[in-house]
């Protein structure tokens, strides 16, 4: 069994079918290979377009109002190979690319980076996410500018900055979109690399960007003509509130931390040193409860009674979790929102989380969340006060959960269709 198959395997049956040793070894890879288009970037040739393909791409750009509101049979989408379909950003890609197909248009999905020895299950595993996939014609790039094979296109999506430069090379299409869910120069420190991220906000790409709050950071550095945001919902059949869920009045207090140490966005140190104070002050009042990585980093081994680490969880095993823990701690450190406050949110979690304007579209402070700011002593008053006061920890969760119910994955592919379709 190839390693994207025996990781399929592990994550859609949720059972620990391999020693714990390995199973690190393969969340790790997961991990490495997510981040792929953020860290395989070192040899910057690979992002080198000729002078003709810039000439190409303004061309193809400046002409693309003429297309808008016609017809649409085509659509071609740049995406970096991730073997696991159910991380938020693929995932959210591969929602709007079934929805795509559902509305009767062609959908072509070129991936970049994809082993050999892994292409021949891509589309199993992705059908088995969206059926609809099914009919999605897919091509492997071999190089970032790799797109000769590629029909002409009536539009197409980059979903990446990597990817970008694919569709820059890609000119056989009318309109150019640019799928956007984080502000990616901000995750590298400023260099060669966080400047081809940013270049490619110049190419004329039209942003489609998930979540309000992102859009309107991008719109006050860029100042698009043209865009559209969408606000992403939850998978209801695993993020969803339970009324026999965990009583908010019992002991101990269960705190969820999405811990991700390898992620500089994510604030790890911020919150692993908060949680060690709290665990200290209040002891085994509380619980803590760490997932989202594996957890090798020797910050984490100097505590090791602090915390309960469960690392890389199944995707359909993560509801279940959120319903049986009271606060969940989410850092985030770019504008990109992150799917865990929404999700813990729909599960009845009362969430925490640093203070962002990219938020405000989502977190309503002291009504369905609290906001803190990069402080450890604040960080750990805001948890001390849901510890200690399990009413307000419930009219936080209930309005959480009665927030969450306005959003829907239904509305906001629609929303995003009707602004493709729509002259």
């Amino acid at each position: 069994m190839g390693f994207s198959n025996l990781l399929y395997s592990v994550a859609r049956r949720g059972k620990a079918l391999l020693p714990q040793k390995i199973k690190n070894k393969i969340t790790q890879k997961i991990i490495e290979t997510r981040s792929a288009s953020f860290s395989e970037v070192g040899d910057i040739e690979r992002f080198n377009p000729s002078l003709e393909d810039l000439q190409a791409n303004e061309e193809v750009t400046s002409k693309q109002e003429k297309y808008f509101g016609e017809k649409i049979t085509s659509a071609t989408w740049f995406v970096p190979y991730i073997p696991f379909p159910y991380y938020g950003g693929i995932f959210t890609i591969y929602r709007f690319c079934n929805y795509l197909i559902s509305k009767g248009i062609k959908v072509r999905l070129s991936v970049r980076d994809c082993p050999q020895a892994e292409q021949s299950d891509y589309a199993e595993r992705i059908c088995k996410t969206f059926p609809n996939l099914d009919q999605a014609e897919i091509f492997f790039q071999k190089t970032i500018d790799d797109v000769s094979k590629i029909p002409d296109s009536d539009i197409s999506f980059a979903t990446d900055w990597p990817s970008a430069y694919s569709s820059l090379s890609f000119n056989r299409v009318k309109i150019k979109y640019y799928f956007i869910q984080d502000y990616e120069p901000l995750c590298y420190q400023a260099g060669a690399i966080s400047g081809l991220a940013e270049l490619t906000y110049h190419l004329g790409f039209i942003p489609i960007i998930n979540t309000q709050g992102l859009y309107e950071y991008y719109s006050r550095r860029h100042n698009p003509d043209r865009g559209v945001y969408f606000n992403p919902s939850v998978d209801r059949n695993i993020f969803h509130y339970e009324a026999n869920r965990v009583a908010n009045e019992s002991l101990p207090t269960r705190i969820f931390y999405y811990c991700r140490p390898n992620s500089g966005r994510n604030g790890f140190s911020l919150g692993i040193s908060t949680l060690k104070r709290i665990k200290e002050k209040w002891e085994d009042r509380v619980d803590i409860v760490l997932a989202g990585s594996v957890y090798n980093d020797p910050l984490l081994d100097q505590y090791p009674n602090h915390f309960s680490k469960l690392g890389l969880l199944p995707y359909e095993n993560t509801g279940s979790l959120y319903r049986r823990c009271h606060i969940g701690l989410v850092t985030m450190y770019t504008p990109h929102t992150s799917y865990l406050p929404l999700e813990l949110m729909a599960c009845g979690v009362c969430v925490v989380t640093n203070k962002s304007d990219a938020k405000d579209w989502l977190i309503q402070d002291n009504y369905n969340g609290l906001y803190s700011k990069p402080i450890i002593s604040e960080l750990e008053s805001k948890i001390d006060r849901l510890i200690e006061n399990p009413n307000l920890r419930k009219e936080i969760s209930n309005n959480g959960v009665k927030f969450l119910s306005n959003f829907s994955w239904d509305d906001a592919l629609e929303k995003v269709y009707m602004f493709l379709t729509t002259a």
